[in-house]
């Protein structure tokens, strides 16, 4: 699939104007978003560990530059998944949970004991605000503003690749040295797949879901390296 079929596929404009601008417009929101949610939490003092109002504002300024694009639904990938893709999107979410795995093992990161608001979280937010802005707001974007240039309408995966780069920056706080460096390849990787899924089965719900399972299932599995399960 070429990237003018995966325009087709998404049901994206193809005429849209500037949307390369429209792109960094985005994640400067959206990266706003994440930090100021995160802070209006801290500030609020809620009796909650997890980043709960973070993702709730990504959700939130990715539904706003949705709405102002016109696109609503396309932008968004607001659509019922394409027929057969139940069984990629299990497998995509269990090849993360592997990866996630083996980056922790490279990176010397020990299994972390996990509670049930953790679990709550990564059942249901992660999967919705990441996925939202970055595999739909941003990948809709980036595939119209790059699928005239001759190498990113050949190799559509040097697309999946620059959507996936914010993706890896947002998983590197409180990391450095070689955790950091693991950390990002591993999260490019899981981008790059998650945003393919999006693509093949014209919609964000595959990508949401395998998110979200690729999260519990990391948790799961650290339980169970820990003995606790």
């Amino acid at each position: 699939m070429n990237a003018h079929d995966m325009i087709q596929t998404a049901a994206l404009n193809p005429t849209r104007r500037w949307p390369l601008s429209l792109a960094a417009l985005f994640l400067v929101v959206f990266m706003a978003a994440v930090v100021g949610g995160s802070a209006l939490q801290g500030a609020l003092g809620l009796p909650l560990r997890m980043g709960w109002l973070q993702q709730a504002a990504a959700v939130l300024s990715a539904l706003a530059i949705a709405w102002a694009c016109g696109e609503f639904r396309a932008q968004l990938g607001l659509f019922r998944p394409r027929p057969g893709w139940f069984w990629p999107t299990m497998l995509t979410g269990a090849s993360i949970t592997a990866v996630i795995a083996l980056a922790g093992w490279l990176a010397g990161m020990a299994p972390a004991r996990h509670g049930t608001e953790w679990f709550a979280y990564q059942a249901i937010a992660p999967g919705l605000g990441e996925e939202l802005g970055l595999r739909g707001v941003l990948l809709s974007l980036l595939l119209v503003g790059l699928a005239r240039r001759p190498l990113f309408a050949r190799q559509p995966v040097w697309i999946l690749l620059l959507a996936s780069v914010p993706f890896a920056l947002l998983h590197l706080l409180e990391l450095s040295g070689i955790k950091l460096v693991v950390v990002f390849f591993f999260m490019l990787y899981a981008g790059m797949v998650l945003g393919a899924l999006r693509l093949r089965f014209g919609s964000i719900w595959p990508p949401v879901i395998a998110h979200n399972l690729a999260n519990v299932g990391s948790g799961v599995l650290d339980l169970v390296l820990l003995g606790q399960i």
